[in-house]
C-alpha cells in the first residue's frame, strides 16, 4: 500500500526550508524497512491496521502496527508529540534519552551491496548468452568471407544463369513484399480491432472461438515446413478453379511469386497486427465523431502512424521471400534461365560440386539482405524523428 510521510512538528534532519536532508532520507528508509516487514497489515483511510493487532497498538492512537521511528537526541525538539505516517499519528510521549536509531546503517548498506551483487550476476549471465548468439552470427559471416575471394565473386557474376537468377530473385521478392503489405494491412487492422469494429462490446463465445480459429490459421504458413507448403500448393492447383490456370502458374514464374507470397505474408500479418495494436483507436474515433468515415479515418489518421510498421513488414517480407527455397523447388521447379532463383542456384551448384560458386551466390544474397535492412533501418529512424 502507498504510504505518505509527514511530520506534525519541525524536526531537524527530516525537513526544513531547503528540503529533506540526507539524515532525514535515511530515517525515512528505516520507516520503509519497518513497513516492508509487516506483511500481515492492511491499511485504510481511518488508520485501522488489522483486527488482531489493533488492540495491542491502540495506545498509539491510530492502530499503526509498528513502534514509532526513534531519531537521535540531536533531532528531538522540546514539545514534540510524535510524527505522522499516512493517516496514523504517533502520540506517545517518550523521553529524549530513550530515542535510539531503529536500524543499523551498516546493515542497510549491506543489503544494498547484496542487491547490487545479485543484479551484477543476473546481467552478466544475460550478457553472456546474448554474446554467444551474436558471436555465432558474426563467425558465420566471417567464415563465408574468408573461404571465398573476389575472383570467385567475379566469375559467379559473369555467368549468365546466375545473373538471370539474381534479377528474377530481386523482381519476385519486390512483388511479393508489395503484395504481402497490401494484404497484411487489412488483416492486421481487423485482427487488432476485433469485435469492437463490428459494434460488439462484449464478444460472445462463438465470436471468440471464431477469432481464435482465424488467428491460428494465419500462423499455419509459419509453422508448416517449407516443403509441405510447396506440396500443398501443387495439389491445390489440381482442383478447379485453380486447375483452369495451372498451365500458366505451375512451374512458371507466377509460381515463384505465389510460393514466396504464401510464406512471407504470414510474417507481414503479424507485424501489421502488432503495429495497429500499439496505436490507440481514440484518435480514429475522434475523427469519426467529427464527420469522417471509417475509411477516411483509416487512411488519414491510422496509416500515417503505422508507417514504421509498414516499412518493417515490407522489409521482413522481402528478406523472407529472397531466401525462400522449399516451396519454390516443389511448386516452381529449378529450371535454368526460367524458374531459377538465387536459393535454387545455391542448391544446383552444390549438387554439381561447385562449392565456391555456391558460396559466392550465398554472399550475394547476404549483401542484398544487409543492404535492404540497413536502408529500412535508416528510413525507419527518419520516420520516428519526424
Amino acid at each position: 500500500f502507498d504510504v505518505k510521510f509527514s511530520t506534525n512538528l519541525p524536526i531537524s534532519g527530516y525537513h526544513n526550508s531547503n528540503g529533506i536532508s540526507q539524515q532525514g532520507l535515511f530515517k525515512l528508509a528505516i520507516v520503509l524497512r519497518h513497513l516492508s516487514r509487516r506483511k500481515s497489515l492492511v491499511g485504510s483511510e481511518n488508520g485501522v491496521f488489522g483486527r488482531d493487532r489493533h488492540r495491542e497498538f491502540s495506545k498509539w492512537g491510530g492502530g499503526l502496527q509498528f513502534p514509532p521511528l526513534r531519531p537521535p537526541e540531536a533531532d528531538f525538539l522540546p514539545g514534540q508529540t510524535g510524527y505522522t505516517v499516512g493517516t496514523a499519528t504517533m502520540k506517545k510521549r517518550m523521553h529524549p534519552s530513550s530515542f535510539r536509531p531503529s536500524a543499523d546503517p551498516s546493515e542497510y548498506r549491506g543489503d544494498v551491496r547484496a542487491s547490487r551483487k545479485r543484479d551484477t550476476v543476473f546481467l552478466s549471465a544475460m550478457t553472456a548468452l546474448s554474446f554467444v548468439y551474436l558471436a555465432l552470427v558474426l563467425l558465420l559471416l566471417v567464415g563465408d568471407f574468408c573461404y571465398t575471394s573476389l575472383e570467385d565473386l567475379r566469375s559467379a557474376l559473369s555467368t549468365r544463369e546466375i545473373r538471370y537468377a539474381a534479377v528474377l530473385s530481386l523482381a519476385s521478392s519486390t512483388i511479393t513484399a508489395v503484395l504481402s503489405v497490401w494484404v497484411a494491412t487489412p488483416i492486421g487492422y481487423l485482427m487488432s480491432r476485433g469485435a469492437r469494429l463490428y459494434g460488439e462490446t462484449t464478444p460472445s463465445r462463438i465470436w471468440r472461438w471464431t477469432y481464435s480459429l482465424i488467428d491460428a490459421l494465419l500462423d499455419v504458413p509459419i509453422v508448416l515446413p517449407p516443403l509441405v507448403v510447396g506440396v500443398s500448393l501443387l495439389i491445390l492447383f489440381r482442383f478447379p478453379p485453380f486447375a483452369w490456370v495451372s498451365d500458366y502458374v505451375v512451374y512458371e514464374i507466377p509460381a515463384i511469386v505465389l510460393a514466396q507470397f504464401v510464406v512471407a505474408c504470414a510474417f507481414a500479418v503479424r507485424i501489421m497486427r502488432a503495429t495497429f495494436e500499439q496505436i490507440p483507436d481514440r484518435q480514429e474515433k475522434v475523427a469519426m465523431t467529427l464527420g469522417a468515415s471509417r475509411a477516411a479515418a483509416f487512411w488519414t489518421v491510422l496509416i500515417p502512424q503505422a508507417r514504421p510498421g509498414l516499412l518493417s513488414a515490407a522489409t521482413i517480407s522481402w528478406a523472407r521471400a529472397l531466401g525462400e527455397f522449399g516451396p519454390i523447388l516443389i511448386f516452381a521447379s529449378s529450371t535454368r534461365l526460367r524458374t531459377e532463383v538465387l536459393p535454387t542456384t545455391v542448391y544446383l551448384e552444390m549438387q554439381a560440386g561447385n562449392l565456391r560458386a555456391a558460396l559466392a551466390v550465398s554472399l550475394m544474397m547476404i549483401a542484398m539482405a544487409l543492404m535492404v535492412l540497413v536502408v529500412a533501418r535508416l528510413l525507419g529512424q527518419g520516420r520516428l524523428r519526424e
